[in-house]
């Protein structure tokens, strides 16, 4: 008899408690732009990053050897060597270097993840999930075989449209491979990503505000997070750092 496997999609990090399945692949999304991020670094040689919601313990690793890299509210954080820009991150800058990394809502929502699993006793596979890896991503999901939960970061615990269309794009690809939907959530998310995904810069900026209002600094930085496939390799969480995992 066939398996079935189960597809949810947690639209914030707070509805992550009603989604948790032991032994599921949970993905972690953050458009714009710590999983595109912590992809180009490994990417570009750095041999693993170490994610960390704590501003001042990510600074403290500086002194292990790691170059520092973080913002909060867009904004590079003073006396880090990095901010949040994938297109930063250059053979030249990193290679062989590790990283610590501290964000304002994809390090946040995997803390939070792994504190809930440590605590209920769940296993979890966790792994990058961006439109630039989107093909190799889906290669993986579709090989490991196994329940899949899409975590969306959004702002600051709040839903954010980037995210929600990700999610909404993995999900109807899962959907024609026999994944079977776990929640109302998996459909918003596909309906809004088929609403958008003729156009989806101009239906993300249309919808977001605050998105909006950092154009100035974040659009090539929102081309570049947008672009499919410019990496081919599944950052795999592992030792409490993400490194990389072929497809």
């Amino acid at each position: 008899m066939h398996k079935i496997n189960y597809l949810d999609v947690c639209l914030s990090p707070l509805h992550y408690a009603h989604a948790a399945r032991n032994h599921s692949i949970i993905v972690l999304i953050d458009v714009f732009r710590a999983g595109a991020s912590i992809l180009a670094a490994i990417a570009n040689g750095c041999p693993k990053v170490l994610p960390l919601a704590d501003e001042e313990q990510t600074r403290a690793m500086s002194d292990k050897g790691y170059l520092t890299a973080g913002e909060r509210g867009g904004m590079q954080i003073d006396g880090f060597q990095f901010g949040n820009s994938p297109q930063t991150f250059s053979k030249a800058a990193i290679s062989g270097k590790p990283i610590a990394f501290t964000t304002t809502n994809g390090t946040q929502a995997l803390d939070l993840v792994i504190k809930y699993n440590t605590e209920h006793q769940i296993e979890s596979h966790i792994v990058i999930g961006s439109f630039i890896n989107i093909n190799s991503l889906l290669f993986f999901l579709q090989k490991e075989g196994k329940d899949v939960i899409l975590l969306c970061s959004g702002w600051e615990n709040a839903v954010n449209m980037e995210d929600t269309l990700f999610a909404g794009l993995v999900a109807s690809e899962l959907e024609k491979n026999c994944w079977m939907f776990a929640s109302e959530s998996v459909t918003i998310a596909k309906t809004m990503y088929l609403a958008a995904k003729d156009n989806m810069r101009d239906f993300i900026l249309n919808a977001s505000p605050r998105l909006r209002s950092k154009l100035s600094f974040l659009g090539p930085d929102i081309d570049f997070c947008l672009k499919k496939d410019t990496y081919q390799i599944i950052p795999q969480y592992i030792n409490s750092h993400f490194q990389e995992g072929h497809h």
